[in-house]
């Protein structure tokens, strides 16, 4: 079973997260804060799915530091937010997708099943 990690700092969106990938038959971890990339090393996610703007690290620069990682450099990473320049900041990072809020739950589902 494919273990995704979920950083997402609003709380009913996380829940969603949560069970649209649970459904989908995915193994979920989910944070609603992250203030130490070894604990995301530690994770060993198949797929990070992180929030732009989330507190502590941020998903910029999780993204940043998973893509950089020798452990992780390979980890899919998408990011999610509602931010005008997401996608230039997903390039930006070297994201391997990106999502905009609001979000459709089949948008989520098919960029996941693409990347893991």
């Amino acid at each position: 079973m494919k273990h995704i990690l979920v950083c997402e700092d609003d709380e009913s969106i996380l829940e969603v997260l949560k069970i649209i990938l649970e459904d989908q038959g995915y193994r979920v971890t989910a944070w609603s804060y992250c203030n130490d990339f070894e604990t995301i090393r530690n994770a060993r996610p198949d797929l990070l799915l992180v929030d732009l703007w989330f507190q502590e690290l941020g998903g910029a620069t999780i993204c940043s530091l998973v893509k950089s990682d020798p452990e992780l450099s390979t980890t899919p990473v998408i990011i999610v937010s509602a931010s005008n320049d997401l996608a230039a900041v997903a390039e930006g990072v070297h994201a391997d997708g990106h999502i905009s809020k609001p979000f459709n739950i089949q948008d989520i589902v098919d960029t996941v099943k693409k990347l893991v």
